[in-house]
């Protein structure tokens, strides 16, 4: 067990080390409760954020889009889940 300890710390000082290089991982660890290994994942899933037309569609991609009340959108979802 004292190995396996031994070696996520060293994972952990790698990974803040990556951190502290990166700007977009430190604008991330600027938000309250983002740390370097949150950070670090994000930005490596996310790759380049710049394929993203704007913050909503990046919001969107994440599954952070607003509830859809609209009489619209209902009417789509009933359709949807008919199929």
């Amino acid at each position: 067990m004292h190995a396996l300890d031994e070696r996520i710390l060293a994972y952990d000082r790698k990974i803040t080390a990556l951190a502290k290089q990166s700007e977009p991982v430190q604008r991330l660890m600027a938000i309250e409760g983002i740390g370097p290994i949150t950070a670090t994942a994000e930005v490596a899933r996310v790759g380049n954020a710049q394929a993203f037309k704007n913050g909503r569609q990046f919001a969107a991609w994440l599954g952070l889009t607003p509830r859809q009340n609209s009489k619209r959108w209902q009417d789509a979802r009933r359709h949807q889940q008919a199929r």
